[in-house]
């Protein structure tokens, strides 16, 4: 069944069954396809739309959209360097100049005097690296990283470290912080090809000091 240019009838024309069919039954038949019996839209889907392309669907503001949402302690299990979470950004995600990649990571640590050290990593590169010996304490990192071109971005991370205990488990606020903040415009990673992005926590000692507990990343479109 197809449509069919609708009929151009003549005075004193014969209406026969066949001409009914082809002309208002299967051309209504069309119409109806992706309605359904209330007069909703069936489904966004290819289906019943020719395009769902982002140049097609326009008048809609710029989508963002959760790439990364992972709520499971990852924990520091001795000396060495231990990913936290690990995520590979697809090739062609970030296909416009503009888009971002917004996100955030916090942590806590276990009381003791060891170093503790948290990175953020980009393509290879750390993008913040910042080690301090809290006790009892929390850290947070934000990030943007932004397409400046096909092969060049520009990013700016802060970093906050708790130095006294509370803001961890309770409504009152950290009363002392370290602040640290980098600044980018040198990031060099092909986004045609897959990207690693990653964190990462590192202790100078033995033991379960130090745990990221929450990390997210949102991908933020142009309009």
């Amino acid at each position: 069944m197809a449509w069919t240019t609708p009929r151009t009838w003549s005075p004193g024309e014969t209406v026969t069954a066949a001409l009914m069919n082809v002309y208002v039954r299967d051309d209504m038949n069309i119409i109806k396809t992706p309605i359904d019996d209330d007069g909703k839209i069936v489904a966004l889907t290819s289906t019943y739309l020719a395009s769902l392309s982002a140049a097609a669907l326009t008048n809609f503001p710029a989508p963002s959209i959760a790439l990364v949402m992972d709520g499971t302690p990852h924990t520091g299990s001795g000396t060495a360097e231990t990913t936290a979470t690990t995520y590979t950004l697809p090739g062609e995600t970030l296909s416009a100049n503009g888009m971002a990649l917004v996100g955030r990571a916090w942590f806590k640590t276990a009381a003791g005097g060891s170093t503790r050290t948290i990175k953020l990593w980009w393509n290879g590169a750390s993008l913040i690296t910042f080690p301090t010996a809290v006790v009892s304490g929390h850290y947070g990192i934000e990030f943007v990283i932004m397409r400046s071109g096909a092969a060049s971005q520009t990013a700016r991370v802060q970093g906050a470290i708790s130095l006294t205990t509370p803001g961890l488990n309770t409504s009152t606020p950290s009363s002392s912080t370290t602040r640290h903040e980098t600044v980018w415009d040198t990031l060099a990673a092909t986004l045609s090809g897959d990207v690693i992005l990653k964190t990462t926590v590192q202790d100078s000692a033995a033991g379960a000091n130090i745990t990221q507990l929450g990390f997210h990343v949102t991908l933020v479109k142009t309009s």
